[in-house]
């Protein structure tokens, strides 16, 4: 039985780095600060990353601290990875206690505005993985499932 791969979001199987971000702790803290992007005007700050097409996300560390039950220090190690290490995010300026996340671009086409974060590069990969898989398949003549392929791809890890 072959899978078909539907949309991006089964593509994501593809990536094993994006497999690697979804179980890493940083994880939750993304999804804090993708909760709280700013789509419409609120201050100065704000309103100048907005206007230049800017996902902007603006929450205080103390804030993010206590929605996950961590303390500031961790949190600041969390972003630092965020930003170094998975290259999700960008930090903008300090406004008061509360920091701005640059977390991706939005533009509008045809009245519709449409969203790009920085996690699209998980996207990138998947496509890029899949589309050598495919070379392989061809090059050797015979397919291979979906199943078969993640199944090669993993290493399972008891311990």
């Amino acid at each position: 039985m072959f899978l078909k791969v539907k949309d991006e979001f089964d593509l994501l199987d593809f990536s094993p780095k994006y497999i690697q971000f979804l179980k890493s702790p940083e994880y939750l803290t993304y999804l804090l600060l993708r909760r709280r992007i700013r789509r419409r005007s609120f201050n100065k700050k704000v309103n100048e990353h907005l206007e230049k097409g800017e996902l902007v996300a603006m929450v205080s560390l103390r804030e993010l601290g206590l929605l996950q039950g961590v303390s500031r220090a961790r949190i600041s190690q969390l972003i630092s990875k965020l930003k170094n290490k998975w290259k999700v995010l960008r930090i903008g300026e300090r406004t008061g206690r509360e920091l701005i996340f640059i977390l991706g671009e939005h533009s509008y086409k045809d009245s519709r505005r449409t969203e790009a974060s920085y996690d699209a590069i998980f996207i990138k990969e998947a496509k890029e993985i899949r589309k050598k898989k495919e070379l392989m398949e061809q090059a050797k003549g015979r397919k291979v499932s979906l199943e078969e392929f993640l199944l090669s791809r993993t290493k399972v890890n008891l311990t």
